[in-house]
């Protein structure tokens, strides 16, 4: 489980994980006090959400849709020089 912290415009503004390797064994109600943990939205692991993303309608959406296929794709142009 990981926990995310909005801004007031519903962008994601910090990812919190639920167990946190710099506090080993320490739960999530134990680092942060309730008011603060009542504002943030759990989430499983396995679901996508980086920082900057909307969160609209109960998704998480990539603002930079567009930004990601271009570092995609200039990643691919990377290896094609590597290749040859």
């Amino acid at each position: 489980m990981k926990y995310i912290r909005l801004t007031e415009n519903n962008t994601v503004a910090e990812i919190i994980p639920g167990e946190d390797p710099a506090f080993p064994g320490v739960p999530i109600d134990k680092r942060f006090a309730l008011s603060f943990i009542n504002a943030l939205i759990p989430i499983q692991d396995d679901k996508p959400v980086e920082k900057n993303w909307l969160y609209a309608d109960g998704k998480f959406i990539s603002q930079s849709r567009n930004s990601n296929e271009k570092a995609e794709t200039a990643r691919e142009r990377k290896k094609k020089r590597r290749k040859s």
